[in-house]
This record gives structure tokens, C-alpha cells and sequence, in this order.
């Protein structure tokens, strides 16, 4: 009986080190590439012939920071989202509540236009809207990037 008792807590140990072995593998199999993005990116001199770096640096970053004109992009980034999430969150409240409290004529066929741009590929959907944008002369606008974006998550939004 001890015999089994012993064989038993071992099968159940070996089981917890199998566990524990697989999920530290799946973790490194997972991180590793994060982890050489951040070794190539502050490495400097490095071409991989060394396990780490010889120099470290922030050059990178700086040349990025410089060169992207990064506090611009964030600017223009912060307005777009901020148009998109709530001109989504509007038409999708009010549409959903219509969709689902009230007797529309036509219903499906609203809610078929809603759902229109997740049917058709991006790609004709796309030039459609370029097309009407240029008309528009939205082109290059906050506004106009916003719409591209509220026209796509709307059909999520009055969803949910």
C-alpha cells in the first residue's frame, strides 16, 4: 500500500514538474520574440554572431522620436480616435436601441446597410469610400479618416 501511496505522489509530482516545464517553454516560445525586438532595438554593433549586445543605446529611439515627428502623430491619433469612438458610440446606442425596441419598415434592409461594410471585401469597400471622399473633400481630414473608421465599427457597435 505504501508502495502505491509512493508511486502515486511521484506520478502526481512528475505531473506538476511536466506541467510546469510546458509552461515555461510556451512562455519563452511566446516572449522570445519580444525579447530579441527589444535586444535589436537598444543594441547597437550587434548582428546575432553574440549572444547579447556589445554596446546598448537608445540611438534608435532618439532617431525615431526625431525623425517620426512623433508628438504630431499622437496628436492626430488622440482627435481620429476620439471623433471615431464617439460618433460610433452615438449611432450605434441609438441604432441598436431602434433595431431592438422599436417596429422599423424595412428593418432588415437598415440593418443589412449597417452591416454592409463587413459583407463586402475591404478592398471595393474601400475604393467606394475613397470615391466619395474625394467628392467630399474629406480627404486628409480628422473628420474624414474618423468617418472611414465609424462607418466600419458602427456595424459592431449597434450590435452589441
Amino acid at each position: 500500500m505504501m508502495l502505491l501511496r509512493a508511486y502515486l505522489r511521484g506520478l502526481r509530482e512528475g505531473r506538476f514538474i511536466l506541467g510546469y516545464t510546458l509552461l515555461l517553454s510556451l512562455t519563452l516560445f511566446i516572449l522570445a520574440p519580444f525579447m530579441m525586438i527589444v535586444l535589436r532595438s537598444v543594441g547597437k554593433g550587434w548582428f546575432g554572431r553574440l549572444w547579447l549586445p556589445p554596446q546598448l543605446t537608445l540611438d534608435w529611439y532618439r532617431w525615431a522620436v526625431e525623425v517620426g515627428n512623433i508628438p504630431e502623430v499622437m496628436k492626430n491619433t488622440l482627435i481620429i480616435g476620439a471623433i471615431a469612438v464617439i460618433l460610433s458610440t452615438v449611432i450605434g446606442i441609438f441604432a441598436g436601441w431602434a433595431f431592438g425596441r422599436r417596429r422599423l419598415p424595412g428593418k432588415e434592409v437598415l440593418m443589412a446597410v449597417i452591416l454592409l461594410p463587413r459583407m463586402i471585401p475591404p478592398i471595393t469597400y474601400a475604393l467606394g469610400v475613397a470615391k466619395i471622399f474625394y467628392t467630399l473633400e474629406l480627404v486628409d481630414t480628422h473628420l474624414g479618416v474618423a468617418l472611414a473608421h465609424v462607418s466600419v465599427c458602427v456595424s459592431t457597435s449597434s450590435r452589441v
